[in-house]
């Protein structure tokens, strides 16, 4: 009896990592073509924001302030032993890691702008290939992998991090939360055969990045019992629990040493406070909604993500996905990673911004598992259309990436978008205002810092700056007022306005208050007591003329009388004090024509003709010194 053919099986023949998935797993092995693919994208896609410069919110601090600083290498015990901006109480970020990687940037030119640019653009790519490897970990068929890595490589929402030179730290945090993360699944899937160091040294290097950090070792128990629970009781378990506790105890040590007491609320009223962070951060890693430099929250936006949330639920539910211990980590990746900038919110938010984009970097990729995992439970991957569909998203996101990439090309254009979606922001408006000051136009300067200081009575900065440009255009009350409102919020702010105060004050001839803001200035800064001492001379010279000026009336008078020899001795007590008062010169000599002595008078003549405010008649003066 014939027996039955068996089907032929069909083969998957293409090499497109995007093509449907063949009855065959992966082979094992990482193509290095794949880790050029995604380096080529994001320099497709970024190669242009090298030419971008400064926003001027934060990255002059961090980089163009302090070049001398960075340039020196000898300087690099102090980023470990300071904040973020190189000082103690200037602010409540404790990054030396990122301070290194400017550091190093300084080293290749004057240009740190466009090596700073570079270096985030490579950091950026490197990211995106640890994501690939890490979806492979995680065991993602290669295709999946690497549509998870390309959508990290061109997604709208993290263009805040590889474009503002300040978002340094997150890429640095992401970067090593992913090396510790695969390292540690080398660990657990070898039985403890492969070190455990490595992932212990990632995890120190991402404390040091951003203190976000800290919830790391939270995410590394949740994969080991989720997923491979043995791992814990071993005896490389057990090291790894309690080295965690060491490394945060010297990190807090360390920063704690460096910086000062936080400001603002801590803890569940931030929590509460900041609430509209989830929903929001959801909403726009699936669409461009309140997209903005200095994001404050909205309620379309908020709205938006619990619709998502609710969606992805309804999903779950009514497609019978399977709730995976992969989601469940996935869950936790983002709920960890989103909670620290939750429990905190700076005083300064109410006036700013409620929250910064870039911080979802290394968030969503809680989000983006879910979503790969979602292809791979429904099978999506393996249909027809998914590569088109695949290209289609990569597409519409570089493309909403490339538009919304022009906000960061000049620090007005930065400042633009922030007012235009945060109209009550009063950064926006003060960084728009010094942006038009440097361009010239202190009229628009004029009304940004005036939105400014309407939003937020207390800015100093914005005061300040109104308080120069208002000098200049000798508006001179309206200058004290906003100077007095500065010095009285903060006394030590700067020499120049007790110079600029003292200045008007002596204009309008209050000379005490006017000598007691010289004297602060000249105290801030020793550099200023030569206005000081200019100041003093000014004044002893002022008194000299003005008794030099009482005398030779006294002088005239007594000529008045025919008591010339009397009024002689006032002249001549003038010159003495006042040498260059020469209108006592004139009247001496007319006390020597009328006394006979001609000679004498022609003398003093010739002295006070040398000179404008000597007062000399022509007719005299060529009557009788021919």
């Amino acid at each position: 009896m014939k027996g039955k053919t068996p089907k032929k099986q069909k083969v998957d023949k293409t090499n497109s990592l995007l093509a449907e998935p063949s009855a065959v797993p992966d082979a094992p092995g990482i193509p290095y073509a794949i880790y050029f693919l995604i380096a080529a994208v994001c320099a497709a896609l970024y190669l242009h924001c090298l030419a971008f410069g400064l926003t001027k919110n934060d990255d002059d601090v961090l980089v163009a302030n302090n070049l001398d600083l960075l340039k020196n290498l000898s300087n690099f015990p102090k980023l470990f032993t300071t904040d973020a901006w190189y000082g103690h109480g200037l602010i409540e970020l404790y990054r030396p890691l990122q301070g290194l990687t400017f550091m190093l940037d300084a080293q290749w030119g004057s240009d740190i702008t466009f090596t700073a640019h570079l270096t985030n653009l490579i950091l950026h790519a490197v990211c995106c290939m640890a994501v690939f490897n890490l979806l492979v970990s995680l065991k993602f068929r290669k295709r999946l992998a690497l549509l998870g890595s390309l959508i990290y490589s061109v997604h709208f929402l993290f263009l805040h991090t590889v474009i503002w030179i300040p978002a340094r730290g997150d890429l640095l945090l992401a970067l090593f939360a992913f090396l510790s993360m695969i390292s540690l699944i080398k660990h657990a899937e070898n039985d403890g055969k492969y070190s455990y160091w490595p992932h212990f040294l990632f995890f120190c290097l991402a404390l040091l990045a951003k203190e976000t950090a800290i919830v790391l070792p939270f995410l590394y128990f949740t994969y080991l019992w989720l997923f491979s629970r043995q791992s814990i009781f071993n005896r490389s378990g057990f090291s790894l629990l309690f080295s965690y506790p060491a490394a945060l105890a010297i990190y807090f040590f360390m920063r704690n040493y460096a910086i000062s007491d936080t400001k603002g609320s801590v803890g569940f009223s931030a929590v509460v406070s900041n609430l509209p962070m989830v929903p929001e951060t959801i909403a726009k890693f699936f669409v461009p909604v309140n997209f903005s430099t200095l994001p404050s929250f909205h309620a379309s936006s908020t709205i938006s993500g619990m619709l998502i949330i609710i969606l992805f639920f309804l999903l779950f539910k009514y497609r019978k996905i399977r709730f995976s211990n992969l989601t469940i980590f996935s869950l936790c990746w983002f709920s960890a990673l989103i909670l620290p900038g939750m429990a905190y919110r700076p005083e300064f938010a109410y006036y700013t911004y409620d929250t910064l984009d870039h911080r979802s970097y290394l968030m969503c990729f809680g989000l983006l598992l879910i979503i790969l995992d979602m292809f791979r439970e429904t099978g999506a991957d393996s249909k027809k259309y998914f590569r088109a569909a695949s290209i289609s998203l990569l597409v519409y996101l570089a493309a909403v990436n490339l538009y919304f990439s022009r906000s960061y090309r000049t620090p007005l254009t930065y400042a633009e978008l922030a007012i235009k979606t945060n109209s009550h922001s009063a950064l926006a408006y003060f960084l728009h205002g010094a942006e038009s000051d440097r361009q010239g136009n202190t009229d628009r300067a004029l009304d940004d810092y005036t939105r400014a200081i309407e939003i937020h009575p207390y800015e100093t900065e914005a005061l300040y700056n109104r308080a120069f440009i208002l000098f200049h255009k000798k508006r001179y009350d309206e200058t004290l007022a906003d100077l007095n409102k500065l010095l009285a919020i903060k006394p030590a702010y700067n020499e120049q306005a007790y110079t600029i105060r003292g200045t008007i004050k002596e204009l309008k001839n209050d000379y005490t208050g006017a000598d007691k803001d010289f004297e602060e200035a000249a105290r801030l800064n020793p550099a200023y007591r030569e206005n000081l001492e200019m100041f003093k001379q000014h004044m002893y010279l002022r008194s000299s003329m003005a008794r030099a000026i009482e005398m030779n009336k006294a002088g005239v008078k007594e000529g008045e009388k025919g008591n010339y020899k009397g009024a002689m001795e006032y002249f001549q007590r003038i010159i003495a004090a006042t040498p260059d008062f020469y209108e006592a010169h004139t009247n001496l000599a007319k006390c020597k024509l009328a006394l006979g002595d001609h000679e004498g008078a022609c003398r003093e003549w010739k002295i006070a003709a040398e000179h404008e405010n000597g007062g000399v008649p022509a007719d005299m003066l060529a009557k009788y010194c021919k």
